[in-house]
């Protein structure tokens, strides 16, 4: 018996690695532009990113549904723009597993410090043993992977709901833009 993916734990694993790539990267960006210019950059990065979306959805709708993105830019700009696009693909998709890989040994590292002190590198061992750990799971089944971001996905949202009103209850507008 084949069981069809699930379409939310999809959305989920897209949204885990968008949301997650914000999360890592938006707050030490915007640290010392302020609130301001943090709030400027963020408006003008969500409409270029729809504006982006649109364009691709326009693009899409005269391909067959199963067309990647690879296809529909190759039919659209031709061979040499689509190696230069698939390239910027695995770039950005290296640079977030660059990320995610040391901001998770670090994070364990700092987690497992008071139980076990490595030295210097442990950061480094810890990000091998985050490696080791979830690529088991890739390896073993997509379905793992699908409960797996579900389940971050719904942590995230309540963090983020009682951090963002932890934080709005204590907002001084004084201090905020001094």
């Amino acid at each position: 018996m084949h069981k069809k993916p699930s379409i939310f734990g999809g959305a989920c694993i897209i949204a885990s690695v968008c949301v997650g790539a914000g999360m890592l990267g938006l707050p030490s960006s915007g640290a010392g532009a302020w609130t301001i210019w943090s709030v400027i950059t963020i408006c003008f990065t969500m409409g270029i990113m729809t504006i982006s979306g649109w364009l691709l959805l326009e693009s899409y709708k005269h391909f067959y549904i199963r067309a990647s993105f690879s296809t529909v830019t190759k039919a659209l700009l031709g061979n040499q723009i689509n190696f230069l696009n698939n390239l910027a693909v695995y770039f950005v998709g290296g640079i977030l597993l660059y990320a995610y890989i040391t901001a998770s040994g670090s994070i364990l590292d700092n987690l497992m410090k008071p139980f076990i002190d490595l030295g210097v590198s442990g950061s480094r061992l810890w990000s091998v043993v985050f490696v080791f750990v979830f690529s088991y799971f890739v390896w073993h089944s997509t379905r793992i992977v699908d409960r797996i971001s579900v389940l971050l996905i719904i942590f995230m949202s309540l963090s983020f709901i009682f951090s963002t009103y932890g934080l709005a209850t204590n907002i001084d507008l004084t201090i905020l833009f001094d």
